[in-house]
This record gives C-alpha cells, structure tokens and sequence, in this order.
C-alpha cells in the first residue's frame, strides 16, 4: 500500500462527508496513524460509477441507504465491475441482517455511523485494502474465479491467447440470447484492451448494444487467458447521442438567427458566445465579442442599470431596455429578453437583442 490512499465516499448526506473528511485530514503528520488521502465523495450510485471509472479509488467507504438503489444494489453493482475494489459498509441501522448481507456480499469490513473513532477508521480502511490484496492474489484458482463470474450480473467471458471462448457466464447467455455450446469454442469476435476500458458496438442476429469492455489477464486451467466484463452502456450513449442532438439544434438556431443573440456566464458576466449578427450589429469580431464581459459594450453605468432592473420587475416587464456602444462608439437603444438554458451540463443565460428606434 502506498503512502496516498484514494478513498471514495459515497454518502447522500454532505454532514456525514464532512466529519469523515475531517477525521482523515485533521491526523497530525508525525502520527503513527498519519497517510496522504485523496478523498472523492458522492452522493448516489450513479455519481460513484462515474468517479470510479475516472479516478483511480483504493477503497470505498459506503453508505446502503442511496437515492437511487436499494439495500445492497450498490454494493452488489460496484463489485461487478470492480471486482477487486475493497468496499467498507456505513450504516446507521446496526442491524446484523444487513451486516451479514453486506460481508457474504463482498464487502471487506462495516463501521456503524456515530460509534467508530478516527483510530477505527483508519485500521478498517488499511486493513481491508490488505485484506483485498490477498484475496485478489488468490483469485486466479480456477474455482475462485468460477464463482466470481457465475454470480457476476454483467456479461463475463474467459478467452484463451488466440481469443477462443472457453468460459462464459450465465449472464452473458442472457445478453447474447444463446446458448452456451454457441459460445464456447467459438472466437471470441471483439476487441479488447488489458490496459483499458474500452467501447464496442454489438451487432449479432438478436443483439444491437453499445458496450463499455474491461479486461484482465488471468490464469485459467494453469494457462495464461483472458477475462473479458461487458457493460452495457446503449441507454446511457442514447441519452448523451440525444443531448447531442439538442445541443446541434441550439447551435443551429443560434448561429442562423437574424436576431442579436449572446450567450452569458451568469455568474461571470463573461460573453461565452456570440452570434454573426451579434457581431455585425456591434462591429467586433464574434472573436472579440467572446473575449469580453458583456459590460464592455454596455454605455450606462452600473446604477443605472440597477435600476432599469428594478423598474423591470417593479412593471413585470418581460425585458429591460439598456444603452449599449458599438465599436465606433454609437450608441445604441436595445430592449434584451432573458432566460437560461443548460448546454452540456451548464447554465449559461441567454440574451435576445432589438435595437429600439425612437
């Protein structure tokens, strides 16, 4: 074990992060119990997935009453794609239903939230990376490994070096919709990478899917082999295909749009974007317009504005008018609409211009 432990809370109440946080960090350095931590929290099952396929994580300290899974789920999903991870169980139940659960499902060890001490919790996080280290360099038996892939819910294959399937698991049956003698003895007709995670699209007679494939080198009958995890990840590339969709239809509407059209960083007051008719209508370059606060081009003063604001919703305006300079120096009348949009995953506000002509 390293010097650096690379923790992963995973715990829907930020107080709890926060002790658990400061116990780590608060141990003097000249302390027996002192080590360097990484620490990563989040607060549900998804948010964890993400930061575990990001960021290299030693141990995971987690919590069973998530938003967004149920008594075990978590854990159980965790560990099928991260077999080898050492998982510590926080509960505030005490119950040892639960507790049992957790440890014959794999978790390394549990601590009962509000009665362990920093002492308690740095022996339980050294010891079950140790204890997951042990465990791990025994996996390679061939019944060890049996068990690890025929409970595991992705689909697992066992390929020799000329990439024949020898083994695969009943959730990969399920998966590919065949049977096993299918499967076994056949090529296996994928890539993959032992030192990445990488994505495949699935294309068989009863299966279209995208997959995110993971690969470790094992020993399989005394001979060097391979096991390959599938996890399917079509709903989630739909979803991000669809954003995508949405962004490029934003765009479009943006860029062709005869109207001024900026977009905003509210909490900056940067302009993120402007459009070509922004760009004609003020005389910068859509360049320069994206190099400047929006209160470049503003020719009031910050009262002024202020009270254009106030006046705005004293009158429940839907708009505000403001004076504005172009780069000559004309000035120019506007009436601005707002309103925001979420473009990949940020808030931006969003201005619509009229010149105004009195």
């Amino acid at each position: 074990m390293t010097t650096k432990i690379n923790i992963l809370i995973v715990e829907d109440n930020p107080d709890h992060v926060f002790l658990i946080t400061q116990m780590l960090l608060k141990i003097p350095s000249d302390s027996v119990l002192y080590f360097e931590y990484d620490i990563k929290d989040a607060d549900c099952l998804a948010s964890a997935m993400e930061v575990l396929s990001n960021n290299p994580i030693d141990v995971i300290l987690l919590d069973l009453g998530l938003p967004d899974s149920k008594d075990l789920e978590s854990l159980e999903k965790i560990l099928s794609l991260y077999p080898e991870m050492p998982i510590i169980i926080q509960t505030a139940l005490g119950r040892p239903d639960v507790i049992m659960g957790a440890l014959n499902s794999g978790a390394e060890d549990y601590l009962i939230k509000g009665e362990y001490t920093t002492t308690l919790l740095i022996r339980s996080i050294r010891h079950s990376i140790e204890r997951r280290k042990a465990l791990v360099q025994t996996m390679h038996s061939k019944e060890q490994m049996r068990i690890l892939i025929e409970k595991n819910f992705n689909p697992m294959f066992v390929i020799n070096e000329e990439n024949i399937i020898l083994d695969i698991n009943e959730s990969a049956i399920t998966y590919f919709g065949k049977q096993k003698d299918e499967l076994i003895g056949n090529k296996y007709g994928y890539s993959f990478d032992e030192n990445e995670k990488i994505e495949i699209n699935i294309n068989e007679d009863n299966k279209t899917a995208i997959a995110e494939v993971r690969t470790i080198k094992i020993k399989w009958k005394d001979k060097d082999a391979f096991l390959i995890t599938l996890n399917d990840i079509t709903d989630m590339k739909n979803e991000q295909t669809g954003l995508k969709k949405e962004v490029e239809t934003f765009q479009s509407f943006f860029n062709d749009n005869k109207l001024i059209m900026f977009l905003i960083d509210p909490e900056a007051g940067k302009i993120i974007q402007a459009n070509p008719t922004a760009s004609k209508f003020y005389g910068y370059t859509i360049e320069e317009l994206e190099n400047m606060g929006f209160s470049d081009i503003l020719d009031m003063s910050e009262e002024e504005v202020i009270e254009e604001n106030l006046n705005a919703m004293n009158e429940d305006r839907i708009y505000i008018i403001q004076f504005h300079k172009t780069r000559e120096n004309q000035k120019k009348k506007v009436k601005i609409f707002k309103g925001n949009i979420n473009l990949t995953n940020r808030i931006l506000d969003y201005y619509i211009i009229h010149e105004e002509n009195d």
